[in-house]
């Protein structure tokens, strides 16, 4: 996009992402999971069935007796005005939007505790409890990198001369390891790996950038593409690393005479909209997302609009930002070689789709209408917009040179019928043309979710929980009965 390099964060620690993200607790909309099961033909991922999920991933009198903690921040004067001005417009106020309604103006729950402003990851929610306990079936393992999965080819259900491969470990290296003396120009080899073995299943989990990139290495994917790099095809999954879609997002600054109160809640509200602007139909699927912050010292976070400087919005800094929810262009993730410490090729091909691109220019459009409202303006929260402030082609020409990544990148090992080819796991999160192996993370969703992928991410794992479980029971019956 505009010959641009987008950086694409990952976070390598202990709970992922949600231990360095926003933490925003958004669910999606229950449309969305509707979707999965008549477009793409997966079961069990309708929108009741994954509500039910999150229910037991956030009650705290659930039976599963833990839970990840959702905080929801009082509303901040700023939020006010911005809830006045539109109601003017005839946007609602949502208190939630986790209840299966999105469209309307509201303040974002997510997992920052207020009491003293830290996350709880998904680590920090469940795992880190079960190791506290000491319960025998799990041990962390830390400081390594996986290199590839280990196979043998005893499928049981499929016998004869096309036998399936079975995934029955991970083959890995320290990262703490010594490595040998070699000349300063060369690659230093990899370090002695060593491997885990799955007594049952291997389940992968290492977002919708690594996970591909372990399948590929492992001999999983495209068999054209892996030859390329001397990889034997286990599997010719040809859907590996294709239909990579992420939401894009660009800045909004704008000029203030208000000085922002010392306060940690940097997101001041947030908002989702449709292109025909109709907020009637609480329950549709919002087109766009729009985010109000303050406080110059999270700018860095967002992008920078060209030419600007953080002291052009204020004493205390006001300002925003538009994503696209669904875009139409697709992107891909590639290996550059068979070795695991190689970066990847990342090609979200940002904007492909002109439609992506009026679909933002309308988003913007939409950010005005309910920010530079009366109550706004008279209360001294907005002076004027600083950028990008322009319309019509000047403004997608700002898009194309502002825009970037917010980091939600889903879709590459995307679930799908076994007659789909471009299918890379079932509705189980089962890993197709092999045994022992499944998928749970961000890469499986087939699109995007209506909002931030933090919650959705969880759930995935949360899903596959319930089935592994659900599987164990009947094979457990199964075997009683004989």
């Amino acid at each position: 996009m505009a010959n641009r390099s987008i950086p694409i964060e990952q976070a390598k620690v202990c709970g992922g992402c949600g231990s360095h993200n926003a933490g925003m607790w958004v669910q999606g909309n229950p449309r969305d999971f509707d979707r999965y099961e008549t477009e793409y033909g997966v079961q069990g991922w309708s929108g009741k069935t994954v509500w039910e999920t999150y229910r037991k991933l956030t009650d705290r009198k659930d039976e599963y007796g833990i839970y990840i903690p959702i905080s929801t921040p009082k509303p901040t004067p700023l939020f006010e005005a911005l809830r006045k001005g539109a109601s003017e417009k005839r946007i609602p106020f949502l208190p939630s939007y986790n209840d299966g309604v999105q469209l309307g103006l509201g303040v974002v729950p997510s997992n920052v505790l207020p009491e003293n402003w830290k996350r709880v990851s998904s680590f920090a929610a469940f795992v880190r409890p079960a190791l506290e306990k000491g319960r025998k079936n799990l041990f962390l393992k830390t400081n390594i990198e996986v290199t590839r999965l280990v196979f043998s080819e005893d499928g049981p259900s499929s016998p004869g001369p096309t036998r399936t491969k079975r995934v029955i470990g991970v083959e890995y290296y320290e990262t703490n390891a010594q490595l040998p003396l070699t000349d300063s120009m060369s690659i230093p080899p990899l370090p002695p790996t060593k491997m885990l073995r799955a007594n049952k299943e291997v389940i992968l989990c290492a977002g919708a950038l690594k996970s591909p990139q372990i399948l590929m290495l492992s001999g999983l994917g495209d068999a054209s593409h892996l030859g390329e790099f001397g990889i034997s095809a286990v599997a010719d999954l040809p859907g590996v690393g294709l239909n990579l879609s992420d939401h894009l997002f660009s800045p909004i600054w704008l000029g203030t005479k208000k000085e922002f109160p010392s306060t940690k809640e940097w997101i001041q509200g947030n908002s989702f909209g449709r292109l025909d602007g109709d907020y009637s139909d609480a329950g549709a699927i919002p087109d766009y997302q729009m985010i109000w912050c303050a406080r110059k010292e999270y700018l860095s976070f967002f992008p920078q609009a060209p030419g600007a400087s953080p002291e052009d919005v204020g004493p205390s800094g006001f300002f925003g930002a538009v994503a696209i929810l669904h875009p139409k262009s697709k992107g891909s993730v590639r290996l550059v070689s068979s070795d695991p410490r190689d970066l990847l090729k990342v090609d979200p091909n940002f904007f492909v789709d002109p439609r992506d691109v009026y679909v933002h220019r309308r988003a913007h459009e939409e950010f005005r209408r309910i920010t530079l409202t009366e109550p706004m303006i008279k209360e001294g929260w907005v002076t004027k917009e600083i950028f990008p402030g322009t319309s019509g082609k000047a403004l997608e020409d700002f898009l194309r040179a502002s825009a970037t990544s917010m980091w939600h990148p889903v879709g590459t090992c995307r679930m799908g019928k076994d007659s789909d080819d471009l299918a890379v796991v079932n509705s189980r999160l089962k890993v197709r043309k092999v045994e022992g192996l499944r998928v749970a993370d961000a890469s499986v969703l087939p699109e995007l979710p209506s909002g931030n992928t933090h919650a959705p991410s969880i759930m995935v794992g949360a899903r596959a929980a319930e089935m592994i479980l659900e599987e164990t029971v009947r094979l457990n019956i199964s075997q009683e009965k004989k």
